[in-house]
């Protein structure tokens, strides 16, 4: 886990050892305004852009937290650990990677859930590109795929051991 400022650069939202969770802070004065030890803080997080939201992951399930209100407003199952949670540049997709070996893409809006299959070791990083188009995925298996979200197509993948081997 790690700290990570909002799109607005107006707050920071980190992890917290004492008391346990993470806890969000006015970047200007340095002032705590909320703290949510639902979330335990060694587990991940992700800000979603343009919003007073952050993802993060606890207990089998992402949960979608709001700082101005101070609650949890929607969560979303993942059944084993997540290790990286990416939003698209728009907050409208946020992909969740970790120990399951498909990637999952759930469109917030709608509530719908994409997976991204063919990874064949604990997913490490996530990245959204710029344009909301595309993810990268990098998995300790020693690839890196790149999907297209808008269609789920696999656009390319380098590096995979296995395809080397003729395994795949």
């Amino acid at each position: 886990s790690r700290a990570l400022f909002s799109s607005d650069a107006a707050h920071v939202i980190g992890p917290v050892f004492t008391p346990d969770g993470f806890a969000v802070m006015e970047a200007e004065s340095g002032r705590t305004v909320a703290h949510f030890p639902q979330v335990g803080s060694f587990h991940h997080a992700a800000v979603r852009p343009a919003a007073h939201q952050f993802a993060a992951y606890t207990d089998g399930k992402v949960l979608l937290i709001d700082w101005d209100v101070g609650r949890v407003v929607d969560e979303f199952p993942y059944p084993a650990g997540a290790r990286r949670l990416a939003w698209s540049p728009d907050g409208r997709l946020l992909a969740i990677g970790g120990s399951a070996l498909n990637v999952h893409v759930w469109d917030i809006p709608s509530r719908t859930l994409r997976e991204f299959p063919g990874h064949a070791d604990t997913v490490i990083d996530l990245l959204v590109d710029p344009a909301g188009e595309r993810l990268a995925v990098v998995s300790m298996d020693g690839s890196t795929r790149m999907w297209d979200l808008r269609d789920q197509r696999l656009l390319g993948v380098t590096g995979d051991r296995r395809l080397a081997c003729g395994v795949a």
